[in-house]
């Protein structure tokens, strides 16, 4: 922490505030959101969803009136989503590694090496189609009419993205 961080505590003129700000220092109006927000993460691993995909859930179980059963499932199709995007993601890196590897001989490479190491990447991104086509039908088969009509409406207006 900083010396002069709470300057204000130890100055005669401000120091009649300083035991009306709360909890650590924090005003009652600051520490609303933080308790909003413990109270959401609880609520959502009281479902059993501790991994990264609790913001895009939460929006869509607001947005589209999900209920227990559906917001599982849909939990399992973001989380599925998420690994293969970072599986792409870390093709992608490796691949301009290897990249780099073919540019840094002393001869030069030829088109056929330099397709080689971009196979990986390539493969990756078609895998990655492959997983939001399925994620995609898999939302399809999950909502009802309404709810779909409601997440095609959220996709065409980019409220949500896959």
């Amino acid at each position: 922490m900083y010396r002069s961080h709470f300057w204000w505590r130890r100055h005669p003129v401000f120091a009649h505030a300083a035991p009306a700000c709360g909890r650590y220092g924090f005003s009652a109006y600051e520490t609303r959101g933080f308790e909003r927000r413990e109270r959401a993460r609880s609520a959502m691993s009281g479902l059993g969803l501790d991994f990264g995909v609790r913001r895009p859930l939460r929006f869509l179980r607001d947005r589209l009136d999900l209920d227990e059963v559906q917001t599982r499932e849909l939990a399992t199709i973001l989380d599925r989503l998420k690994v293969a995007r970072r599986q792409a993601q870390l093709d992608a890196e490796r691949t301009l590694v290897e990249v780099a590897d073919v540019l840094r001989q002393e001869t030069t490479p030829d088109e056929a090496s330099i397709a080689e190491a971009l196979a990986p990447r390539n493969e990756s991104q078609q895998a990655l189609q492959a997983e939001v086509s399925a994620a995609l039908h898999a939302f399809a088969r999950v909502l009802d009419p309404d709810q779909r009509r409601e997440f095609a409406y959220l996709l065409n207006h980019r409220a949500f993205k896959l």
